[in-house]
């Protein structure tokens, strides 16, 4: 993470961080706003009947419009995914973030002892660096949703194609994964991933980052106090010493 800038208050001065850049912005941008309309659409075709549903299921017209727009931005995702993986391939700073992404001996540590914290052994959360173990899941549940999804969905999609390849059972089959892997998605986000970014005491009404790529230098003491620690050590070591990890 580098140091991006100083910004002026009335009575002091703050350290600003750049957490993420443009190109990751625009990546969760595409991500967020697929997402939402691939629910609406899917669980409106899934349970046409319902009274939420009537917007997209209320006519043959209105039913084609919301599987129409279930599909484009099911291409949408698949066409971000690749996007991605171009992205943590090619670039420095990519193949950076895929490491620092990935799981570890530490995120066993971290999650007991934030069990301990929640059990009340421990007075205080264990000290997080740039990705704590829950977003590493959370990563890791997007990449694993994104590709059950998208084969699911392109079977469901082609279907004339997918029963000359396979027995109907298994495009049915295909349809009861399609729709429990968007459920456990749906929750996942719903449940998890909102309460962190919005409800958070800590970052409540909203984690602006996404936005503005930025975190504050207070923002970064109290919530990432490892990242904190080994910025202020390379600060240390003066401008030689090789940039920390994203």
């Amino acid at each position: 993470m580098a140091l991006l800038t100083i910004e002026a208050g009335r009575r002091s001065l703050q350290r600003v961080y750049l957490r993420w850049t443009l190109a990751e912005r625009l990546q969760h941008a595409v991500l967020l706003a697929s997402f939402l309309v691939l629910v609406v659409t899917g669980f409106s075709l899934a349970y046409p009947e319902s009274w939420w549903a009537r917007p997209f299921t209320g006519s043959p017209v209105l039913f084609e419009l919301g599987r129409d727009l279930h599909r484009i931005a099911g291409t949408a995702l698949l066409a971000l995914a690749a996007v991605h993986i171009v992205y943590l391939a090619s670039t420095e700073r990519g193949r950076t973030m895929a490491a620092a992404l990935r799981p570890g001996r530490a995120d066993l540590a971290e999650l007991r002892e934030t069990i301990a914290f929640l059990a009340g052994r421990r007075e205080a959360p264990p000290p997080a660096g740039h990705f704590t173990y829950s977003e590493r899941f959370e990563y890791l549940g997007v990449v694993w949703g994104t590709a059950i999804m998208g084969l699911t969905g392109l079977m469901l999609w082609f279907e004339t194609l997918t029963l000359r390849l396979f027995p109907k059972w298994v495009l049915d089959l295909m349809a009861t994964v399609h729709l429990y892997e968007a459920w456990l998605a749906a929750l996942t986000i719903l449940v998890g991933h909102i309460y962190r970014v919005v409800f958070d005491p800590d970052v409540y009404p909203l984690d602006r980052s996404m936005f503005t790529g930025l975190v504050t230098e207070n923002e970064l003491r109290r919530r990432r106090s490892l990242e904190w620690r080994e910025i202020v050590r390379r600060r240390r070591r003066g401008p030689r010493s090789p940039p920390p990890p994203p």
